[in-house]
């Protein structure tokens, strides 16, 4: 970036964006599942489905996920 001011402020904000207490990680279960961890005031959280999401969305995706997309990629 040109502007050494505007680059400090976007490495502030990425920065942010992945502190444990603003972001999950995921890491993978037995099963092929995936666990959604995070941490709040250091105490660690465990998720096992997407904690920022509903059933219905949670169940479009899976519907979505049963299609024969990857032909159309």
């Amino acid at each position: 970036m040109e502007s050494p001011a505007l680059a400090a402020q976007v490495i502030d904000f990425m920065n942010e964006g992945v502190d444990p207490d603003a972001s999950f990680r995921l890491e993978p279960r037995q099963g092929g599942k995936l666990a959604w961890v995070a941490e709040d005031d250091g105490t660690p959280l465990r998720y096992d489905k997407d904690p920022m999401t509903t059933f219905r969305q949670r169940f479009t995706a899976g519907f979505i996920r049963l299609l024969p997309v990857d032909t159309q990629l």
